[in-house]
């Protein structure tokens, strides 16, 4: 299988990309297995039909299993007319690579939609913030593993969290890390992460040949956006950075008073 010309699971493609090939790869072999079961059985291959790993003649118990199949291919290439190999290949490239604008190109192959609502409490003394309830509706075409899915919409939730409200590098005057571990670098736990709600819709994609869509990115990117407007709702404040912090919210409060006063 080669997902052609830029394979691999990043930017949200495997389930576009790489299914794309093991899908045209399997129709290949499927065409390979009939046309030897067709000459084995003595009919066209337009009356057979696969069932449970057993090719069979329509309306007859003339019947061969992919078992016998494979040893007669491998072990009776007479017979087989030479067809010796039960393997296909199949080089995949998307449709809509490298179009639009000229310069540009178009690195992913279909788009995901997603839509994230956090719903934030912020501590009138401490200026910490906590995550009370987290909604995510995200639709990446045709689900083809729900389960899947929903880990990753829950994962990429709670590595949001973490890089919004926990995870921070930190440096000395000389540069020297202060945060080198886990004991200074903060990771949300189980204790951290807030209830999580996900719900789906599946528009499927016009161009991908099951229907899918790109998902793994999807849950991650919302997420800063969507406390950090939580955040600017509850206090009515700007927010102008990826990671807050309460420090940053008592600053951006004082800060927002002497304006008040000034002003007044």
């Amino acid at each position: 299988v080669y997902p052609s010309p830029y394979g691999g699971t990043w930017a949200s493609r495997f389930s576009v990309m790489t299914t794309a090939a093991v899908k045209k790869a399997a129709e290949k072999l499927k065409r390979s297995i009939l046309s030897i079961a067709s000459e084995l059985l003595e009919t066209s291959a337009n009356d057979l039909e696969i069932r449970g790993g057993t090719i069979y003649v329509k309306g007859s118990d003339s019947s061969i299993s992919l078992e016998q199949l494979a040893a007669k291919a491998y072990r009776d290439n007479v017979k087989t007319r030479n067809h010796t190999s039960l393997q296909a290949e199949h080089f995949f490239d998307f449709p809509t690579f490298n179009t639009g604008v000229a310069g540009e190109i178009n690195m992913s192959a279909t788009y995901g939609i997603s839509t994230h609502i956090a719903i934030v409490q912020i501590d009138p003394e401490t200026f910490k913030p906590t995550i009370l309830r987290y909604v995510a509706v995200h639709d990446c075409g045709k689900i083809l593993n729900k389960q899947i899915v929903d880990g990753q919409i829950v994962g990429g939730i709670v590595q949001g969290i973490g890089a919004t409200l926990y995870e921070r590098i930190v440096y000395d005057v000389n540069g020297q890390i202060l945060t080198s571990s886990f004991v200074d670098y903060l990771l949300p736990t189980s204790v951290e992460t807030p209830e999580i709600l996900v719900d789906h819709l599946e528009t499927p994609s016009l161009f991908s040949e099951l229907g899918s869509k790109g998902m793994g990115e999807g849950p991650l990117i919302p997420v800063a956006a969507a406390i950090a407007n939580a955040v600017e709702d509850a206090l009515k404040i700007r927010i102008n950075r990826s990671h807050i912090s309460s420090q940053q919210l008592w600053e951006s409060m004082k800060n927002n008073k002497n304006k008040l006063r000034t002003n007044g």
